[in-house]
């Protein structure tokens, strides 16, 4: 018991009567959710234990019997620690907005569990893309999104990836082009061959990564302040 409460990994050499002694395990998942797997198959039933578990971590949701995987207040906690926990439960808590959008902004690519009435959800893109890395969860929106300007420009400002999957008409939309290369220089292979074209664009492509030259126009490519620049960053 004193092994187990310093870490709920030691459930692993555990005898069979320790892994079935409820105040044990409890002791354990608090610790590390990952003891429930270890556990008697009894508290995968154990609305305690497995409530203890997830909220140390949301994954241990995939261990719980079908009713709890079904109980609001688990599965909010679970995604409420581990966003992908929204695999493991209902489609109707995949179809339950409070749930979902726990998830995303816990991890934006929970989008990807939700159902396609949620994944059509502005409130819950939003949340999913207005996040450090969670631009490209928009792969998984609904595909109007990609060409809803507020959702691509905050999407663009956070994280990498994002302009290659907006719309066509966001390509050669210059704030919001901008606002992807000086976060993601790389993002120049996206924008329209307009922007391509565009000193403030490409200078500002090449100060965030000096590799993207490449996607500029052949006049900017050997423009003398554009290739001093890549020559230094």
């Amino acid at each position: 018991m004193i092994e187990v409460k310093e870490d709920g990994e030691a459930l692993k050499d555990a005898s069979d009567e320790f892994k079935a002694d409820r105040e044990i395990v409890l002791t354990a998942v608090s610790q590390w959710a990952g003891a429930l797997f270890l556990a008697n198959e009894k508290f995968f039933a154990d609305r305690e234990v497995v409530l203890t578990a997830v909220k140390t971590n949301g994954d241990a949701l995939k261990f719980a019997i079908d009713d709890l995987k079904s109980d609001s207040e688990i599965v909010l906690e679970a995604v409420k620690n581990n966003g992908l926990a929204l695999q493991h439960t209902t489609e109707k808590f995949k179809n339950n907005q409070q749930i979902v959008l726990a998830a995303v902004q816990q991890n934006a690519w929970a989008l990807r569990f939700a159902s396609d009435d949620l994944k059509g959800n502005r409130e819950i893109i939003t949340a999913a893309v207005d996040q450090p890395g969670g631009g490209r969860a928009l792969k998984y929106a609904d595909k109007k999104f990609r060409a809803d300007r507020a959702i691509v420009l905050s999407g663009v400002k956070y994280s990498d990836g994002v302009l290659e999957l907006a719309d066509e008409s966001l390509k050669n939309d210059k704030e919001v082009v901008l606002a992807a290369v000086k976060n993601d220089g790389w993002a120049l292979k996206y924008a329209s061959k307009k922007l391509r074209s565009d000193f403030e664009v490409v200078f500002a492509a090449v100060t965030a990564n000096h590799w993207s030259i490449k996607f500029a126009n052949e006049k900017l490519k050997i423009d003398s302040r554009i290739t001093a620049l890549a020559s230094t960053t």
